[in-house]
């Protein structure tokens, strides 16, 4: 990863966030429509699931990380977490109160935590 142009490093992780996402959503949709998930639940678990996708993907692809998993799971795993709350307060706040649908509500939770998530990966979980 050393001296490559910081868009290849965006354009990957854009790409890698993307798959995760769709993901998030397939799971979202299926959990609510399928079987009246909740919806602040069924997101939750939609992340969980993308979680796994990202990580992946971010660690071999994305930031090419060379080190153990046992390094940067750990860390990978805390932003994530953390991550995951944003995402379910940000999602509730839209959809239950303010009663936006939900997938709406979800579109604008993923451009919140894409953004943070992407700063903090970059500086932290994955920096060399």
């Amino acid at each position: 990863m050393q001296g490559e142009h910081g868009f290849a490093i965006i354009g990957r992780y854009f790409v890698a966030g993307s798959a995760a996402v769709g993901v998030h959503f397939l799971v979202l949709i299926l959990l609510v429509e399928l079987f009246a998930a909740d919806p602040t639940l069924a997101t939750t678990c939609g992340f969980a699931v993308g979680l796994v996708v990202n990580y992946l993907l971010q660690y071999h692809w994305t930031f090419r990380a060379e080190d153990a998993h046992s390094k940067r799971f750990p860390r990978y795993l805390a932003v994530t977490l953390l991550m995951m709350g944003v995402n379910a307060l940000v999602f509730w706040g839209l959809e239950g109160p303010a009663g936006i649908p939900y997938l709406m509500a979800q579109g604008v939770a993923t451009g919140v935590v894409f953004i943070f998530n992407f700063v903090i990966n970059k500086h932290y979980t994955f920096a060399q």
